[in-house]
């Protein structure tokens, strides 16, 4: 499996505020991830893995920045507190 393809199946561990504090992986993804990380100790293993993979790895970026935008204005909303109704 790919290293990108690994990675997405990393679960997010969140707080009561929906804030990311941790990563769970299960034991068979982490011993694919270790597989992959010594068949990469050679430089050519290593952009054979990463040769095509900036798309993907823009993908996963722009997600886990949607992903924090939309817990960032999350956040600011329930700081904020509700808005008192206009009732004039």
């Amino acid at each position: 499996m790919s290293l990108i393809k690994l990675l997405s199946q990393v679960e997010y561990l969140v707080d009561s505020n929906g804030n990311k504090k941790a990563v769970q992986i299960d034991l068979g993804t982490w011993r694919e991830i270790l597989e992959l990380i010594k068949d990469l100790a050679d430089d050519e293993g290593w952009d054979e893995a990463f040769a095509n993979s900036q798309d993907a790895l823009a993908e996963l970026a722009d997600e886990e920045r949607q992903a924090y935008e939309t817990t960032e204005a999350q956040d600011e909303h329930h700081r904020k507190g509700p808005k008192p109704l206009d009732m004039g």
